[in-house]
């Protein structure tokens, strides 16, 4: 088995787990009618993970329109699906093993745990999908009693699937999801990221920029700066350059986005007679409402810029570390991706520490370089327009 553990002494000890488990284990699924009724979908990761999974679950419930769709994910994500109309319950599990110190929330322990097994067995799910290939997110699979498990066996608990999809690393995220519905003989190339919010935070959003005297007419440009880890992060600096340089020249508004940790950043940043305004702390939805009333979205590689991806607002992405092959956008034709080829990059890794200080691959990306991308976007936009505008 080829694992995707870096770490050698986990990818050791996960190799001497599989191989006792298959002493005593052996994946037994004899169902010829291939009914699907209850479906536990597992993703106990971030923001944009999650919303990487909705292609998926679209299309599980298109082949299988009167399946039960529940999902079992973290609190930080539960705003990403809450609305999401193919999934009808969700519960919400801080898992230990998913919850860095950075993101202040409580985990939950062994009798939590057992709590959420208890819910799950209740549920008697006849399926369960993870979309990770996790061992432990497998286990919960396991002991959740479902007759039928499917995942990758990459981080261990092949033992306990009873379908194994071949793990390919190089295709995009959506790709890779898609491919877990194929032992359900779903086939399908649906790679639209779908993110809901409701009327109410709609009218939030307009509020807010009625309260700012935000000129709705006016091009609007979106700045996200933030990111799930500062090794993603072009920089504040850099951003309140661009928010500078896109209202010099000609009318605009520069929406910042400021998240918890980046706010005290961006004091006395705010002029409103220029057009470059701060938003308050929004929600997720709240916040998906905002960049789909903007033109285009800037932003570094983070759940932010998958929520634009999801809303469908021309997006600008910067990339150092990470792989825009496998997150970034699918659809390059109303999407940007910024980053410079360099032999080191990208090195991100989930299981190892970056031991790069410098970020030569996020801190060489000029302003310039992101201009050039925003002028590109906004002029094959703008062309897009028009051809519209033309045929009707």
């Amino acid at each position: 088995m080829q694992y995707v553990i870096r770490n050698p002494y986990k990818r050791r000890m996960v190799s001497i787990l599989d191989k006792v488990g298959n002493l005593f284990c052996a994946r037994r699924f004899e169902d010829p009618s291939n009914i699907v009724r209850r479906v536990l979908l597992i993703r106990l990761d971030h923001l944009g993970d999650v919303l990487l999974t909705t292609p998926a679950i679209k299309s599980l419930k298109k082949q299988f329109p009167h399946v039960r769709v529940t999902m079992l994910v973290k609190e930080w994500s539960y705003e990403a699906i809450k609305n999401n109309p193919n999934i009808d319950k969700i519960i919400v599990f801080n898992s230990f093993w998913t919850i860095p110190r950075e993101e202040c929330k409580k985990s939950v322990g062994v009798s939590g745990i057992v709590r959420l097994i208890r819910q799950l067995r209740g549920e008697h799910f006849d399926l369960t999908i993870d979309f990770k290939g996790d061992f432990r997110n497998i286990l919960v699979a396991y002991l959740a009693g479902a007759k039928r498990r499917i995942s990758y066996a990459v981080r261990g608990g092949g033992f306990l699937l009873t379908d194994i999809v071949p793990y390919e690393p190089g295709i995009h995220e959506i790709d890779k999801n898609l491919k877990l519905l194929t032992p359900l003989r779903v086939n399908s190339e649906n790679s639209s990221m779908e993110l809901c919010f409701d009327k109410e935070d709609m009218a939030t959003v307009q509020s807010i920029f009625a309260q700012k005297g935000i000129d709705s007419k006016r091009r609007t440009i979106a700045l996200h700066p933030g990111g799930g880890s500062e090794y993603k992060c072009w920089g504040g600096e850099k951003f309140i350059t661009i928010a500078e340089e896109l209202t010099k020249d000609s009318p605009a508004n520069v929406l910042i986005f400021a998240g918890h940790y980046e706010r005290r950043a961006f004091q006395g940043v705010e002029k409103p007679a220029r057009g470059i305004f701060v938003m308050p702390d929004l929600s997720v939805c709240q916040m998906a409402a905002a960049f789909k009333k903007c033109d285009l979205l800037v932003c570094n590689d983070s759940g932010p810029m998958h929520m634009g991806f999801a809303v469908g607002t021309p997006t600008v992405a910067i990339f150092g570390p990470t792989f825009p092959n496998r997150f970034g956008p699918k659809d390059l034709r109303k999407n940007r991706v910024v980053r410079l080829q360099l032999p080191c990059s990208p090195c991100w890794h989930p299981d190892k520490a970056l031991e790069c200080r410098e970020r030569n691959c996020l801190k060489r990306i000029e302003i310039d370089d992101v201009l050039t991308a925003i002028n590109e976007l906004e002029g094959k936009s703008t062309n897009i327009q028009k051809l519209a505008v033309q045929s009707l």
